[in-house]
């Protein structure tokens, strides 16, 4: 990758214009997936993906919350996260040579507490940017997964979830068609 991010997503727009279209060529990660799907596969991603159904069945569940109650349960998980040592988990991996920048410390929490113990900003600034992301997150999330996709039976976050999900799942079984 000395040549650069530009160059991977030329590569990927000779041998798969189609992908090459829906992917940012700044999001390096996508574009190496998509580049390696082409060298596993031999053939575009974008043939790949429109490939024949799969040979199951599939159930897609999805938990809804409100925006508010969404962001009080990230933060009130990152305030368990850093009570359990969160830091101290972030800087045992630091102290095998890895740096904020290494792909195992992309994570959401991860990235912002190693930036923070490399000097680059104080803790309460870390967890901000921590909640900035988590919220982000959400946000893309609520884009990728809508609401009206008739294929995900969205159930409430709350009480009773799990009884409503394991409702839906014994039906689904029951109404196998398979012999």
């Amino acid at each position: 990758m000395q040549e650069g991010p530009a160059s991977l997503h030329r590569r990927l727009e000779s041998l798969d214009p189609v992908s090459a279209r829906t992917v940012d060529p700044r999001n390096v990660r996508r574009v190496i997936r998509l580049l390696e799907i082409a060298e596993v596969t031999g053939r575009p991603p974008s043939e790949v993906r429109r490939a024949e159904p799969a040979p199951y069945r599939v159930l897609r569940l999805g938990l809804s919350a409100q925006r508010p109650e969404l962001y009080a349960r990230l933060d009130e998980r990152l305030q368990g996260m850093m009570s359990s040592g969160f830091i101290g988990e972030v800087r045992n991996l630091m102290s095998l040579g890895l740096t904020s920048e290494h792909p195992v410390l992309s994570a959401i929490g991860y990235s912002q507490l190693a930036q923070h113990l490399e000097g680059g900003y104080d803790l309460e600034e870390a967890l901000r940017r921590i909640r900035r992301a988590n919220r982000q997150l959400v946000r893309r999330q609520a884009n990728w997964f809508k609401p009206t996709d008739p294929r995900i039976h969205w159930l409430d976050a709350g009480p009773g979830a799990a009884e409503a999900a394991s409702d839906l799942i014994s039906k689904w079984i029951a109404e196998d068609p398979r012999p």
